[in-house]
């Protein structure tokens, strides 16, 4: 059967997914223990787009009230600046408000994992593959995975 464009979408939206989970990963290697996201710009106003990274990550995310953050985050540390707030912490406190929390669900969770670990043992093999073939030694660099 040909590949549907909503098939195409759904494939480069959860690339972008295991992408972040990846960072994740290397994020808790270094000793980062994170609890949950919060999902901010263009892509956060999706109920999907939130639910499809907490499943993959396997993590919460929260959508903020204001999805423009930059602006926001400008004007708190003015008013920290300012005197308004006593601190950064209390700043966010008063202003940054859950609109929408969506859990992962296991079930999809352990499916993404499980799709996950079949892609890194096929990406290792193919690493593997190229290293040996001297001809293919310029597409190593484009394969390599910082770690």
């Amino acid at each position: 059967h040909a590949t549907s464009r909503g098939e195409i979408i759904r494939a480069l939206l959860e690339g972008m997914a295991y992408c972040a989970a990846d960072a994740l990963a290397r994020c808790e290697r270094a000793g980062l223990a994170i609890e949950g996201l919060r999902a901010v710009g263009g892509g956060a106003a999706s109920d999907r787009w939130l639910a499809l990274t907490a499943d993959v990550l396997g993590l919460p995310v929260d959508r903020p009230q204001v999805a423009d953050t930059a602006p926001l985050g400008a004007a708190l540390l003015a008013g920290v600046g300012a005197g308004l707030y006593p601190s950064v912490e209390a700043a966010v406190e008063a202003a940054v408000h859950v609109q929408a929390h969506v859990e992962p669900d296991a079930r999809r969770h352990a499916a993404y994992a499980e799709r996950a670990a079949l892609a890194e043992t096929l990406r290792a093999a193919l690493e593997g593959a190229v290293r040996r073939a001297p001809a293919a030694q310029p597409a190593l660099s484009s394969m390599a995975r910082p770690r």
